[in-house]
């Protein structure tokens, strides 16, 4: 009877430990920014308790194949998901979903294994239909509703259904930092240091969505900027109210031009879009690579500068003043001395031979500096060529066949333009060899004709 008892025992254990399981869970976290402009919201998937520890590389990249997101909001949460990058669009949901970061694997105490996906949902075309758009024809203007599955051999293994993404009504605190500001042709390069995460006004940390230069002719007699007063209650700018900020002309470089009598000001960055006839320019872009540009200036005006980061900025950088200048231009922006502020492959020789430090460019500079620039319609050439030439650059940098093209027009001018250089640097009244050279020729001369006059 003990043996049959242990016999049964062991059988009901082994059946205890096989049959029991730990049910696979879904979860999503994220939040859509406060600012109107964003087209896209981040989303955190996670997967807990998947029995399958280890994967391949190959099904590590098809994330495609595990994961299936619906917005609930405008589809059927059981036929049309939302498409991934590269897959054909989906006319009834306007979005598509990509992978932002690796697969992350995470064992857990259960000796199973979470896996998190980290994606991004982002309008197809945003000026068709937005997010913006998808949260005002919800009426509640808030919030999204997903559907999130996990899949395994295309079979749906867990699902959470009903999630909610809000809007996040908090605006960045923080002002960027490493501010460089120099002058080049009718405009200024901004450099700034990359911030990766920053303070919020509800004191969480996250990236910045973009940033705003700003360059104020420091003449302009129009002192009034538009701003906004932050509420924390509102979902983007236009539920903020209107305020106004005042510039500071005769502001000392590294303190503030900016006064706004309200602390909860920010400045309005769609309408500082439209006073470049009152001498306000701006310039907005991504913050990752810490380097932007504010073009359309004068040459040799001085211009206050700050930067500020969006959504929101509560804070801005102090102002400096920066002056665009062409003689800066024309040597730093094709690879000399301090090139680094900008791309040196921004010119159309320069793309083609691939280096601002190739040989053949010397003699194209100096025929520019020397020839062009000494001359009224030459130095309106190269007005009209900096203004035109780095778009132009582009295309030639990125096709190889362009770039042989263009060095093979450019072989003979190079050609000819080094030898004018060399005979012109040759025959200058102050050139030293030159003047050894004459006068060695002199004094052998009149030695070799004084031994002749004593012959005869």
């Amino acid at each position: 009877m003990i043996r049959n008892f242990i016999i049964v025992t062991s059988v009901l254990t082994t059946w205890l430990l096989t049959s029991t399981s730990f049910a696979m869970d879904v979860t999503a976290t994220g939040s859509i920014l406060r600012d109107t402009s964003i087209n896209y919201f981040d989303l955190s998937i996670k997967v807990t308790d998947i029995s399958k520890t280890t994967l391949t590389s190959k099904e590590k990249d098809l994330f495609k194949d595990r994961i299936r997101v619906w917005l609930t909001d405008l589809s059927s949460a059981n036929t049309e998901y939302v498409p991934f990058e590269g897959d054909p669009a989906v006319n009834a949901v306007p979005f598509t979903i990509k992978l932002r970061s690796d697969l992350v694997q995470t064992p857990n105490d259960k000796n199973l294994t979470d896996f998190t996906y980290n994606v991004r949902i982002y309008a197809n075309a945003p000026g068709t239909y937005s997010l913006k758009k998808l949260l005002d024809d919800k009426g509640s203007g808030t919030t999204v509703k997903l559907k999130v599955s996990y899949y395994e051999d295309l079979s749906e293994q867990a699902k959470k259904e009903g999630v909610s993404i809000s809007v996040n009504t908090a605006i960045v605190q923080d002002a960027p930092a490493g501010t460089i500001v120099k002058g080049t042709h009718k405009a200024l390069v901004i450099n700034w240091t990359p911030p990766g995460t920053v303070t919020w006004s509800d004191n969480t940390s996250a990236s910045p969505t973009g940033i705003v230069a700003l360059a104020i002719d420091k003449s302009t007699s129009t002192t009034n900027i538009p701003a906004y007063i932050y509420d924390k209650t509102a979902t983007s700018d236009a539920e903020a109210a209107d305020g106004t900020c005042v510039f500071i002309p005769d502001f000392t470089d590294g303190t503030s031009c900016i006064s706004c009598s309200n602390s909860n000001a920010y400045l309005n960055p769609n309408k500082l879009e439209t006073l470049s006839s009152s001498g306000i320019f701006s310039s907005s872009g991504d913050t990752s690579d810490g380097k932007g540009t504010v073009s359309g200036l004068t040459n040799n005006k001085p211009y206050a500068v700050l930067l500020f980061y969006q959504p929101g900025g509560l804070n801005r950088t102090n102002c400096v003043t920066g002056t665009p200048t062409a003689n800066t231009t024309y040597s730093e922006l094709n690879g000399e001395k301090e090139a680094p502020l900008l791309d040196p492959k921004c010119f159309i020789a320069t793309a083609a031979y691939g280096s601002p430090l190739h040989k053949n460019l010397k003699p194209l500079r100096w025929f520019r500096d020397k020839i062009l620039l000494s001359t009224t319609p030459g130095r309106h050439f190269v007005e009209w060529y900096y203004e035109h030439g780095p778009k132009a650059a582009k295309v030639v940098a990125a096709h190889p066949s362009l770039q042989i093209a263009v060095r093979a027009l450019l072989w003979l001018p190079t050609i000819v333009l080094a030898l004018w250089m060399y005979l012109a640097g040759l025959f200058s009244p102050l050139n030293p060899t030159l003047l050894v050279a004459i006068a060695g020729s002199l004094a052998a001369g009149g030695y070799i004709a004084k031994k002749l006059r004593g012959v005869a």
